[in-house]
């Protein structure tokens, strides 16, 4: 008995006009769909917080007087800060060894540091990556120990609500090493402790309306809670300035601000670290 089968040519030019059909029927219904899409922007833009939203994604979907639907907008950032802090706390114990001492008062660590904060930002749409380098000037040490706190941190942030002056979101942060504190407290011998990693969750607001004279206010917010057990990092600052008038290149602005961090270090169940920093910082930023 025989049985009827398909050439592979003719299998072939089957699927080769199968796919120029599906892919002619795509791009059409792509087109109408950047094209045509009065009717249901009026719809989305009839809801605030979904119609910003894809609009800031997507420009032109949730705004009527726009006749197509543009891919996501691309944003950079890049600051420097120069950022003093005062320690108002420094107290590292162990109850289980039974000790408790001020790494200021006790070992003679100095309770102020300065810092070199320089951070990169890249944002498509809504989508924030950040990159922060701290280079420490004056740190938090004496000739009993030192402390040594992570260099690099990486940051990724959501906006909820985003327009062309005022943004509001979600964030989460991570640093790329590890805490680590060398100290000798009295009688004792020479204590080496490598705390986790910190990581924090927290929110963002900044605010950047046109200026008029070529100059306008900048301001902007943070605050940030931890998500991490036994290295917990709670953070707020907040900053304001003057930025220069929009051009082609992109915008400069110079800000001031304060900064409050506190930092609780947990290891093994014995070794505690809480640590207060508060601090005021100047800061140069381009955005473009």
């Amino acid at each position: 008995m025989s049985h009827n089968r398909i050439p592979r040519s003719v299998f072939a030019s089957l699927v080769a006009v199968l796919s120029l059909i599906v892919l002619t029927t795509t791009s059409a219904q792509a087109q109408s769909w950047l094209t045509m899409a009065g009717p249901t922007s009026r719809l989305l833009s009839s809801i605030p917080l979904v119609g910003n939203l894809l609009n800031a994604d997507f420009p032109g979907a949730a705004n009527p007087g726009m006749p197509l639907v543009f891919p996501p907008t691309f944003h950079g950032e890049v600051r420097a800060r120069a950022l003093y802090l005062y320690s108002q706390k420094q107290r590292f114990s162990n109850p289980v060894l039974g000790f408790s001492t001020d790494l200021h008062t006790d070992l003679g660590f100095n309770d102020e540091g300065a810092l070199i904060e320089v951070t990169a930002r890249a944002q498509a749409g809504r989508y924030s990556f950040r990159a922060h380098y701290d280079e420490w000037l004056t740190t938090f040490k004496s000739g009993n120990g030192n402390l040594s706190w992570p260099n690099y941190r990486m940051g990724l942030d959501l906006d909820l609500y985003h327009t062309p002056t005022f943004r509001f979101g979600a964030n989460c942060d991570i640093n790329w090493d590890h805490p680590v504190l060398n100290a000798a407290p009295p009688g004792m011998t020479a204590i080496h402790v490598e705390w986790d990693r910190p990581a924090t969750a927290g929110v963002h607001a900044a605010y950047n309306p046109f200026g008029h004279g070529g100059l306008a206010l900048t301001c902007e917010t943070r605050v940030r809670w931890p998500i991490t057990e036994n290295s917990r990092i709670t953070e707020f600052e907040a900053s304001g300035g003057l930025k220069g008038p929009e051009t082609v290149t992109g915008t400069s602005a110079l800000r001031g601000g304060w900064r409050y961090t506190t930092i609780d270090l947990r290891k093994d169940k014995a070794f505690e670290l809480d640590i207060v920093w508060s601090g005021i910082f100047l800061e140069y930023v381009y955005t473009y």
